[in-house]
């Protein structure tokens, strides 16, 4: 027996608007039970996908009880962002991997594969971008070369503490979804 809370969506038509090397945007034709339909339903979709459609990682780096964190400028909103490190999943890399290959890429630091810990799942958009993120907390971190802005518009690397960072976020300097639930998830799991 279907669920009377969950509605049926059919998609009927699928056209490509748009794609460079990660993403493929799309307009979906969906038509619900009943009747309602939207033509042109925007759907991001990256082009590399894992299982449980996992297409990036967050990793929220932890050394000697401080957190670290990025200084971004990011296009998209004509500002700075303090922000965890984070990107793709490679074709056929596993998430962790993928943690741990950006962790590296972005702070110069490297954390051995038994100090990550699976901190779970996010959908960072769940209404246009047909993705899921896995979230890491690196603990231990060692750095293995000094901080470079090798990636456009990252700006700085700094720790912080637990507390501090707690401040930013209720002063709206951190509102990053994979930053927001990690730092959530690590106050819950008992600190840095």
């Amino acid at each position: 027996m279907p669920d009377p809370i969950r509605p049926r969506i059919t998609l009927k038509a699928r056209r490509r608007i748009a794609e460079n090397q990660v993403f493929d945007v799309f307009f979906d034709h969906i038509v619900e039970e009943g009747g309602a339909e939207v033509p042109a339903y925007l759907v991001v979709a990256p082009k590399a996908v894992a299982g449980d459609l996992i297409t990036g990682v967050s990793v929220l780096p932890v050394m000697q009880g401080r957190i670290g964190l990025l200084r971004v400028h990011r296009h998209a909103i004509g500002g700075l962002a303090w922000e965890v490190p984070r990107g793709f999943v490679d074709a056929g890399e596993s998430p962790l991997a993928a943690a741990r290959r950006e962790l590296e890429e972005e702070t110069g630091l490297n954390v051995m594969p038994d100090r990550v810990q699976d901190a779970g799942r996010m959908t960072p958009e769940a209404g246009i971008l047909a993705a899921r993120v896995a979230l890491f907390i690196a603990r231990d971190c060692q750095p293995v070369r000094a901080f470079g802005a090798g990636e456009i518009g990252h700006t700085e690397f700094v720790w912080f503490t637990l507390e501090e960072s707690f401040a930013m976020v209720r002063k709206s300097e951190i509102q990053d979804p994979s930053t927001l639930v990690l730092l959530y998830r690590l106050a819950l799991d008992g600190a840095a």
